[in-house]
């Protein structure tokens, strides 16, 4: 059985669901990011300035192979933030929930595992934990 000293629990049940969801799909977006070089590796890679990269995209006539590939990369790193964006973040949550980064963290680290029971199920875990209590007094055993 888990112990229960320290500090409540701040977030509930459907919280940490929340937040369990969200970082399966910001792993699935970080997995799709290893896919996309970034702006500086990909001018690197093509033997160009990363600050010339963005004037050659509307000039399709010139390179054209090197052009497909600048333009296929670029659509990749839109669609990349655009995903992005759609994702909330860990900051975010912790405002809305009105925990601390670390609480959120935390909950996420040991994959919604709390000491304490939630907020929901605490009066049905009390009287369980003082039934098995009294259960061990009568045995002698506390």
């Amino acid at each position: 059985m888990k112990t229960t000293k320290g500090r409540r629990r701040a977030l509930t049940d459907t919280q940490v669901q929340r937040l369990l969801a969200w970082h399966s799909r910001l792993e699935a977006w970080q997995k799709q990011r290893q896919q996309v070089p970034t702006l500086r590796a990909f001018a690197r890679e093509n033997h160009i300035d990363a600050r010339t990269l963005p004037r050659l995209l509307p000039k399709l006539d010139q390179k054209l192979e090197l052009l497909m590939r600048i333009r296929d990369w670029h659509c990749a790193h839109r669609e990349l933030l655009v995903a992005r964006a759609q994702l909330e973040t860990l900051r975010g949550f912790a405002r809305e929930f009105g925990v601390s980064d670390n609480t959120i963290s935390g909950a996420l680290r040991r994959k919604g595992e709390y000491k304490q029971a939630s907020p929901e199920l605490l009066s049905t875990t009390r009287f369980h934990r003082k039934v098995h209590l009294d259960r061990l007094k009568r045995m002698y055993l506390y």
